[in-house]
């Protein structure tokens, strides 16, 4: 099937993506993984929860990921409701709240400046990049898109994409990389005059129908720079834009 390609930048203030390992302290993920991001466009065109899994399949669609802007974390301890049945919402319980760690994605300049994740779409099922293209360029929003939780609200800025190229002499990429496409990772120290640091996020790919679980995937990042620079497995993709180039991996 033919490709067809989406870029945006998804922005926002204070994130909080939480993993599914995390335990009674809700801990984040470093940024927003894929089942997030196809809750997030599903929500944007009005599709019903739990309704739009098979849409969002590997097969139809897959993201490419960049880090605008460096992260950090901070934590928070905030009250919910302790609830055991739904006759204790009204707060009749004898106790009322309960207290819970949550780790909080952020700018590392927070407030200063905000999130900023590039989402790249590579797109094989016409009638979804077609929804996708309309809701994205028209600024329209049938749910807003919230960074991971509702009371994080973000913004999204469609971006205009002059050329999509395959590189076949890609040596680096400035996106977040499949930990099993690495073939030469040796080639990302050999800098020495920069300092690089190198985090994996062990995450959800996918969900079936009736929220089965679907497939999980090592994804690597680099935090100081944003770049990876190794010998890879799968096809480098070359986006260029009105003022800036880069290349990305899809997953």
């Amino acid at each position: 099937m033919e490709e067809q390609f989406l870029a945006f930048d998804w922005q926002g203030y204070i994130g909080h993506f939480r993993k599914l390992d995390t335990n009674s302290s809700s801990l984040s993920y470093s940024f927003p993984p894929p089942t997030v991001i196809s809750g997030m466009l599903a929500g944007l065109c009005g599709m019903e929860r739990d309704q739009y899994y098979t849409i969002f399949s590997p097969d139809n669609i897959q993201f490419g990921i960049q880090i605008r802007q460096r992260t950090r974390k901070i934590m928070q301890t905030v009250n919910y409701m302790f609830v055991k049945s739904k006759n204790e919402l009204n707060l009749s319980a004898p106790e009322k709240h309960t207290q819970i760690p949550i780790e909080l994605l952020v700018a590392d300049i927070f407030p200063r400046t905000y999130l900023n994740f590039r989402i790249f779409l590579k797109i094989t099922e016409p009638s979804l990049f077609d929804v996708l293209h309309k809701f994205l360029s028209e600024n329209v929003k049938r749910y807003l898109p919230y960074l991971g939780s509702a009371p994080f609200q973000s913004w999204l800025d469609m971006l205009d994409i002059q050329s999509v190229s395959v590189d076949s002499d890609a040596k680096s990429v400035r996106s977040v990389v499949p930990a099993k496409i690495l073939k030469n990772a040796n080639m990302f120290f050999q800098n020495e005059q920069k300092s690089y640091a190198l985090f994996f996020e062990h995450m959800r790919r996918f969900f079936h129908n009736e929220r089965e679980p679907g497939e999980m995937i090592d994804l690597v990042w680099e935090q100081n720079h944003g770049e990876i620079s190794s010998q890879f497995s799968t096809l480098v993709y070359r986006f260029e834009f009105d003022d800036e180039s880069t290349n990305v991996i899809f997953f």
